[in-house]
Protein backbone atom coordinates (compact mmCIF):
# COMPACT_ATOMS: atom_id res chain seq x y z
CA UNK A 1 0.00 0.00 0.00
CA UNK A 2 1.08 3.50 -0.86
CA UNK A 3 1.90 5.86 1.89
CA UNK A 4 -0.75 8.02 2.47
CA UNK A 5 -3.50 6.10 0.55
CA UNK A 6 -6.35 4.52 2.51
CA UNK A 7 -7.23 0.90 1.55
CA UNK A 8 -10.63 0.17 0.03
CA UNK A 9 -13.72 -0.01 2.21
CA UNK A 10 -15.88 -3.16 1.60
CA UNK A 11 -18.88 -2.09 0.21
CA UNK A 12 -22.24 -3.44 2.01
CA UNK A 13 -24.09 -4.89 -0.63
CA UNK A 14 -27.80 -4.01 1.17
CA UNK A 15 -27.63 -1.08 2.78
CA UNK A 16 -30.77 -0.11 4.64
CA UNK A 17 -31.56 3.66 4.60
CA UNK A 18 -32.79 5.92 7.37
CA UNK A 19 -34.58 7.72 4.95
CA UNK A 20 -36.17 7.79 1.62
CA UNK A 21 -34.48 10.91 0.56
CA UNK A 22 -31.31 8.96 1.14
CA UNK A 23 -32.22 5.88 -0.86
CA UNK A 24 -33.42 8.26 -3.90
CA UNK A 25 -30.15 9.79 -3.29
CA UNK A 26 -28.54 6.67 -3.66
CA UNK A 27 -30.64 5.80 -6.70
CA UNK A 28 -28.77 8.59 -8.46
CA UNK A 29 -25.79 7.75 -7.64
CA UNK A 30 -25.76 4.79 -9.01
CA UNK A 31 -27.17 6.05 -12.35
CA UNK A 32 -24.67 8.28 -12.25
CA UNK A 33 -21.82 5.49 -11.79
CA UNK A 34 -20.80 7.30 -9.15
CA UNK A 35 -18.90 4.75 -6.17
CA UNK A 36 -20.18 5.21 -2.40
CA UNK A 37 -20.36 3.66 0.57
CA UNK A 38 -23.11 4.12 3.11
CA UNK A 39 -22.46 4.88 6.71
CA UNK A 40 -19.30 3.23 6.48
CA UNK A 41 -17.20 6.11 8.43
CA UNK A 42 -17.23 7.14 12.29
CA UNK A 43 -15.74 10.47 12.34
CA UNK A 44 -15.41 11.65 16.56
CA UNK A 45 -15.87 15.28 17.03
CA UNK A 46 -16.15 17.70 20.21
CA UNK A 47 -18.76 20.44 20.67
CA UNK A 48 -17.08 22.77 23.10
CA UNK A 49 -19.60 23.20 26.46
CA UNK A 50 -18.93 24.99 29.47
CA UNK A 51 -19.59 23.38 33.02
CA UNK A 52 -21.07 25.49 35.98
CA UNK A 53 -19.53 24.00 39.21
CA UNK A 54 -21.68 23.11 42.37
CA UNK A 55 -19.00 24.80 44.52
CA UNK A 56 -15.75 25.80 44.29
CA UNK A 57 -13.66 25.79 47.61
CA UNK A 58 -10.22 27.55 48.08
CA UNK A 59 -7.44 25.15 49.03
CA UNK A 60 -4.40 26.24 50.96
CA UNK A 61 -2.32 25.01 48.34
CA UNK A 62 -3.73 28.08 46.10
CA UNK A 63 -5.92 25.80 44.33
CA UNK A 64 -9.54 25.00 43.85
CA UNK A 65 -11.20 22.41 45.16
CA UNK A 66 -14.46 21.89 43.23
CA UNK A 67 -17.93 19.50 44.43
CA UNK A 68 -20.82 18.68 43.24
CA UNK A 69 -23.33 17.80 45.00
CA UNK A 70 -25.89 14.71 43.10
CA UNK A 71 -28.69 13.32 43.96
CA UNK A 72 -29.25 12.19 40.70
CA UNK A 73 -26.42 10.97 38.67
CA UNK A 74 -27.63 10.77 34.86
CA UNK A 75 -25.87 8.79 32.19
CA UNK A 76 -25.32 12.29 30.40
CA UNK A 77 -24.08 14.13 33.45
CA UNK A 78 -21.32 10.96 33.93
CA UNK A 79 -19.89 11.68 30.20
CA UNK A 80 -20.27 15.18 30.63
CA UNK A 81 -17.92 14.96 34.02
CA UNK A 82 -15.75 12.83 32.57
CA UNK A 83 -14.98 15.00 29.40
CA UNK A 84 -14.35 17.80 31.82
CA UNK A 85 -11.94 15.87 33.54
CA UNK A 86 -10.16 14.66 30.16
CA UNK A 87 -10.06 18.06 29.28
CA UNK A 88 -8.72 19.34 32.15
CA UNK A 89 -6.66 16.75 33.73
CA UNK A 90 -5.67 19.13 36.80
CA UNK A 91 -8.64 19.33 37.66
CA UNK A 92 -10.34 18.94 41.56
CA UNK A 93 -13.20 17.74 41.08
CA UNK A 94 -15.26 16.03 44.06
CA UNK A 95 -18.59 14.34 44.10
CA UNK A 96 -21.05 14.57 47.89
CA UNK A 97 -23.83 11.98 46.99
CA UNK A 98 -27.21 12.23 48.35
CA UNK A 99 -26.88 8.60 48.71
CA UNK A 100 -23.86 6.53 47.12
CA UNK A 101 -25.39 3.34 46.99
CA UNK A 102 -27.20 4.74 44.22
CA UNK A 103 -27.29 2.53 41.02
CA UNK A 104 -26.12 4.40 37.90
CA UNK A 105 -28.79 2.87 36.44
CA UNK A 106 -31.41 0.04 36.95
CA UNK A 107 -30.31 -3.51 36.56
CA UNK A 108 -26.82 -2.23 37.49
CA UNK A 109 -24.46 -3.42 40.42
CA UNK A 110 -22.86 0.02 40.22
CA UNK A 111 -23.33 2.52 42.40
CA UNK A 112 -22.67 5.89 42.65
CA UNK A 113 -19.54 5.60 44.69
CA UNK A 114 -18.17 3.27 42.69
CA UNK A 115 -18.66 4.98 39.45
CA UNK A 116 -16.52 7.64 41.32
CA UNK A 117 -13.95 5.37 42.73
CA UNK A 118 -13.47 3.43 39.12
CA UNK A 119 -13.46 7.37 37.42
CA UNK A 120 -10.57 8.91 39.56
CA UNK A 121 -13.23 10.94 41.52
CA UNK A 122 -13.00 11.29 44.92
CA UNK A 123 -16.72 10.92 46.72
CA UNK A 124 -17.96 11.16 49.68
CA UNK A 125 -21.43 10.41 50.94
CA UNK A 126 -23.84 13.41 52.24
CA UNK A 127 -21.40 15.93 54.25
CA UNK A 128 -18.04 16.95 53.12
CA UNK A 129 -15.17 15.14 55.12
CA UNK A 130 -12.94 16.11 57.93
CA UNK A 131 -9.94 15.31 55.52
CA UNK A 132 -11.65 17.32 52.82
CA UNK A 133 -12.05 20.31 55.17
CA UNK A 134 -7.93 19.68 56.31
CA UNK A 135 -7.20 21.05 53.04
CA UNK A 136 -9.06 24.23 52.61
CA UNK A 137 -7.85 28.28 52.91
CA UNK A 138 -10.41 28.96 55.75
Amino acid sequence: MTKGKQPKKKKKTNPKFRSKFEKDFSTQLKRKRIDFDYESDNIPYVIEHKYKTDFSLNKKDGGIMYVETKGYLKSQDRRKYLAVKECNPDIDLRFVFQNASNKIRKGSSTTYGMWASKSGFKWSEKTIPADWIKELDR
